[in-house]
């Protein structure tokens, strides 16, 4: 009796996970029909997205077309301690590669209201744009499966670096970006 319940415990959590991983990723391409929206993770093939902005020091309220250039696109929640421990750092990435590089932060979060996101900005010296990803699309587009995640994606689109969930010191960020800015891509 015991062994079965085991067993069904495992195949339960395996159930989950799966579930979990389809909600998401999708369901996996079997690699003989195309996937309609052209998305692999790596955000190649794509038209660019518009994201909604928040005004915000350093953002204005409309929207901002991705990619715009070489750009950092942050995913953040307004309540994870990493996000907020990350800030710093960005800030001062933010300040050496700004005129090089677009920096756009993305709360992943659905029912925050402007206000509370432009206070929240304020309150962690944000200096850049900031915006919403409420439905993930754009955070699925490039694979991101976690908060806080740095996706630096290339004038066309493509990612050319992601960092899931790492707090890293601004001087490995900024030479993160600059590597995969000198590397030429491969297609």
């Amino acid at each position: 009796m015991r062994r079965r319940e085991v067993v069904a415990g495992v195949a339960s959590l395996a159930a989950l996970g799966g579930g979990g991983l389809l909600l998401s990723r999708g369901v996996p391409s079997t690699g003989t029909d195309a996937d309609p929206d052209g998305s692999d993770g790596t955000g190649s093939g794509d038209d660019p997205f518009t994201v909604e902005t928040v005004d915000a020091p350093g953002s204005a309220a409309g929207t901002m077309r991705v990619p715009e250039g070489p750009t950092l696109l942050e995913f953040f929640a307004t309540n994870c301690g990493a996000c907020r421990s990350k800030m710093p750092e960005l800030a001062v990435a933010h300040e050496e590669l700004g005129d090089r590089v677009s920096f756009l932060s993305l709360t992943v979060e659905p029912t925050i209201e402007d206000a509370e996101l432009a206070a929240w900005w304020a309150n962690h010296d944000g200096s850049w744009t900031v915006g919403r990803d409420p439905n993930f699309e754009l955070g699925g587009e490039y694979g991101v499966i976690a908060y806080p995640t740095s996706v630096l994606v290339d004038a066309e689109g493509d990612r050319l670096w992601i960092s899931e969930g790492d707090v890293l010191p601004a001087e490995e960020v900024v030479a993160e970006i600059e590597g995969a800015l000198e590397e030429p891509t491969t297609s």
